[in-house]
């Protein structure tokens, strides 16, 4: 005899994963905290969106598009070509709010420099004038007196230990939507998203 265990639907729903991208845009009364995230690439003088896994040639000038839930301020890490670690642009952090969405670096870009491979950018974020989110970037800011290079793994593991909860998906909604999201649906204060952004490029084919 076969035995059938009815589980009421709503029961099923409740134990269902949630989806960053639903996190992301639920009511401004739930406060999660999240960060829409776009790569562009410069092509012909014109910026196009890049499709996410998409891998491009070494020598692409690159920027990003960040949105966010709630406001609260960004911070971003990037290698420098000398293998050391530093803000990704010199107006970081920068504040970004619902509805207003701020492009990094501003006014500027990004090159892949060679050789190919595969660059990671460390992103923090967390809500305005939360006081240890001021003490991770100060931490990590550029200070002339430092000899050693800076290094993101215990910045990152620092703003982890609040994140544990964080929902990173990186292919959300519609196959044709290039965004990314990442959701810490945490109601703490002090709640941050952390994760690692990877952008893979390699030598341009050659065209006969």
């Amino acid at each position: 005899m076969t035995r059938r265990l009815f589980i009421p639907v709503t029961l099923l729903a409740a134990q269902k994963k949630p989806k960053a991208r639903d996190l992301f845009y639920e009511a401004a009364e739930k406060p999660a905290l999240g960060v829409r995230y776009t790569l562009f690439r410069e092509v012909a003088g014109k910026w196009q969106e890049v499709p996410r896994g998409m891998t491009l040639d070494t020598g692409a000038r690159v920027r990003m598009l960040f949105e966010s839930n709630t406001e609260g301020e960004l911070f971003l890490l990037a290698r420098t070509a000398d293998g050391k670690w530093e803000p990704a642009a010199p107006q970081l952090p920068v504040t970004i709010a619902p509805d207003h969405p701020y492009t990094l670096p501003t006014g500027g870009e990004w090159i892949l420099d060679p050789p190919a491979g595969e660059e990671v950018l460390y992103l923090i974020f967390g809500r305005k004038g939360e006081e240890s989110l001021k003490e991770l970037m100060k931490g990590a800011g550029p200070d002339p007196l430092k000899t050693e290079s800076l290094r993101p793994e215990p910045l990152m593991a620092a703003a982890k230990a609040k994140s544990r909860d964080l929902v990173l998906e990186v292919t959300p909604g519609p196959k044709t939507e290039p965004a990314s999201y990442a959701v810490n649906p945490s109601p703490d204060p002090d709640a941050k998203v952390a994760l690692e952004i990877h952008i893979k490029h390699r030598v341009p084919r050659r065209t006969l």
